[in-house]
């Protein structure tokens, strides 16, 4: 079996992504021949075991290092009486709680509207969103294991849009994305 897939398998069983008996059931609905750690992986998602998608990449990029060095010393797949464990798997990461940021706009100038985009941001960090979306004529929304919650009541106007947008640029730095409507 492919070194990368036991580690991806091994690494998310002491993650707590998945359980044993999840990565043997999958195991044993791809067959023999479909084991591939990015089928594997896409599996995972496909029957709703593991929502979080950055945490499949990050772990499918750290099972890949550690595949060069060859498999793991035991075999992820093996029932638990026959596991030697040779290591302690790393604690469980703690995620963070609390309701999700709120954007109120209100009527701000620049500057004010730049200090409020900046707490949305840290806010949004501190909720463990992955994604803040701010799109004109939706609500605006932050990603978190793949669930979306609304920061916003209403949609945001092209108006609203463009002054957030630009509300942390310096002068000419607006003057670059008002020409272009592009900015690096």
């Amino acid at each position: 079996m492919n070194p990368d897939l036991l580690w991806f398998v091994r690494l998310g069983i002491d993650q707590g992504l998945f359980t044993r008996v999840q990565a043997v059931s999958v195991k044993a609905k791809l067959g023999m021949y479909n084991l591939e750690m990015l089928v594997f992986a896409q599996k995972l998602i496909d029957d709703d075991i593991v929502q979080n998608i950055e945490a499949l990449e990050r772990l499918a990029g750290l099972a890949t290092k550690r595949a060069d060095q060859g498999p793991p010393g035991v075999d992820p797949f093996a029932a638990p009486d026959e596991l030697v464990e040779d290591y302690v798997p790393p604690p469980p990461k703690k995620v963070a709680a609390g309701p999700a940021p709120v954007l109120d706009l209100g009527s701000q100038d620049d500057a004010a509207l730049g200090a409020t985009l900046k707490e949305l941001l840290t806010k949004s960090i501190a909720f463990g969103a992955s994604d803040l979306h701010l799109c004109t004529g939706r609500r605006s929304f932050v990603r978190k294991d793949r669930n979306i919650s609304y920061i916003s009541e209403k949609p945001l106007t092209a108006d609203e849009a463009l002054k957030i947008n630009t509300a942390l640029l310096t002068p000419e730095q607006k003057k670059t994305f008002l020409e272009k409507r592009d900015l690096d």
